[in-house]
């Protein structure tokens, strides 16, 4: 078992996921996997992800159409193995030493359930769409979250997008990830 599961839902995300993919796998912390679902895109995103199945460590699912965001979370989700959990969206980047920081930072607070780091956005044009790309970008660990309490759950907003059950730039266990999961079964919802 890897001590970290990476997890990629990915939905028409040709124009970036290259990117992404080069990212995580350049990690300096390398006891990981790398798990890719794709929400079924129309844009070539499974087919640019072909190329990626030569590494041991990657693992890609496609999803079929339907449940939105939420749908895919789950799914890739459900695949990691990992005794952490690191989301990546599919327009995203890590810089390389991101997961060995916020391993360093879970493992340091045993009791804790989620490290979350700084961010740095980069906007640029999205040429097949006229929309914006956002990458988020972690950084030293600088909030440790403990257990999870009840229904409460850390997470951020992003404007027109939905609120995942955990920071961008966060890694957590997978056991407190689950647990949110379970509370959303019971009523909560993610965007």
């Amino acid at each position: 078992m890897p001590r970290v599961s990476v997890v990629v839902p990915a939905y028409n995300s040709v124009a970036f996921i290259d990117a992404t993919m080069r990212s995580i796998l350049a990690q300096t912390f390398s006891d990981f996997e790398l798990v890719v679902s794709d929400h079924s895109s129309t844009d070539g995103t499974w087919e640019a992800l072909q190329r990626y199945t030569a590494d041991p460590r990657v693992r890609l699912s496609r999803l079929t159409p339907g449940g939105g965001a939420p749908a895919n979370w789950n799914a890739v989700t459900d695949l990691a193995t990992g005794e952490f959990v690191k989301l990546v969206c599919g327009d995203d980047l890590l810089y390389p030493e991101s997961l060995a920081m916020q391993v360093a930072a879970l493992t340091a607070h045993p009791s804790a359930v989620l490290a979350a780091s700084a961010r740095d956005i980069v906007d640029t044009p999205r040429s097949t769409s006229g929309g914006r790309f956002t990458a988020f970008s972690s950084g030293p660990p600088e909030t440790v979250v403990g257990a999870p309490q009840g229904p409460r759950r850390q997470s951020e907003r992003r404007p027109g997008r939905c609120q995942w059950p955990v920071g961008l730039a966060s890694a957590g266990r997978a056991s407190g990830i689950r647990h949110v999961g379970q509370q959303r079964s019971r009523g909560l919802s993610w965007c």
